[in-house]
């Protein structure tokens, strides 16, 4: 699915729901990266699952005065708190429906996992900005219950994690997937780099073909990011 062909959808719906007729339910929260682990999940658990997928700053980007946004909070709240699995970003911003203590409304008895926010301000002219975005990733990556993706702050200078500030690559996203899938299913695994080369996983995300949610823009490593990032020129990129 093209991205604008996800925002359209939320134009009507507010929310991505995706029915699978279960008993259960996957509630995804937080910014656009939940939008193609939502559609990744859903294979994965070969559609046990109902899913929704809830795109956190949505009303404030498109401006809370064309919402009711008491309805939209009420609504959110009250699949939040009927999911038996809540996947969250954490939030420091309230956009409007209060993201930034989502998980207090989570279903006591349900599973409760946070990822991290896996994006870095690598395309910039300021060293300053780059290395503030840095730490926010190793904060958020040591925040979240996905501590192993620290690999990616170790290596992301010859490998390039990214397609651009805002978004990383599909195959990060489907490998985080993966992780999230194992938390599910209460499967102990460790993430490294031995993974993110592993030729398996890698022929399995070319296998999906692109049926999840395509997040927009690729940016290439020039001589000038090079020159602030240090991020090498050459730096090796896989993605669908």
């Amino acid at each position: 699915m093209e991205w604008t062909d996800y925002m359209n959808g939320l134009k009507k719906n507010y929310f991505h729901y995706i029915n699978n007729h279960r008993h259960q339910t996957i509630v995804l929260f937080g910014s656009c990266h939940l939008s193609t682990i939502g559609y990744m999940l859903n294979k994965f658990t070969n559609y046990q699952y109902n899913i929704y997928i809830i795109t956190s700053w949505y009303f404030k980007d498109q401006g809370y005065e064309n919402f009711d946004m008491e309805y939209i909070r009420h609504r959110i709240h009250e699949i939040v708190q009927r999911s038996d699995v809540l996947i969250y970003m954490k939030h420091t911003s309230d956009y409007g429906v209060n993201a930034d203590i989502i998980e207090k409304y989570a279903n006591q008895g349900g599973l409760v996992l946070k990822i991290p926010n896996l994006r870095l301000t690598y395309v910039t002219d300021s060293r300053e900005e780059y290395v503030n975005s840095l730490e926010f990733l190793k904060r958020s990556i040591q925040d979240s219950d996905f501590k192993e993706f620290d690999y990616v702050v170790e290596n992301h200078r010859n490998h390039l994690f990214f397609n651009t500030n805002e978004h990383p690559t599909h195959y990060l996203l489907y490998l985080l997937s993966r992780s999230i899938l194992n938390k599910i299913c209460k499967i102990k695994s460790t993430d490294s780099m031995v993974d993110y080369f592993n030729m398996d996983y890698r022929n399995h995300f070319l296998q999906l073909n692109r049926n999840y949610v395509i997040l927009p823009g690729k940016e290439k490593i020039t001589e000038k990011i090079n020159q602030v990032t240090g991020i090498s020129c050459h730096a090796e990129h896989f993605d669908s």
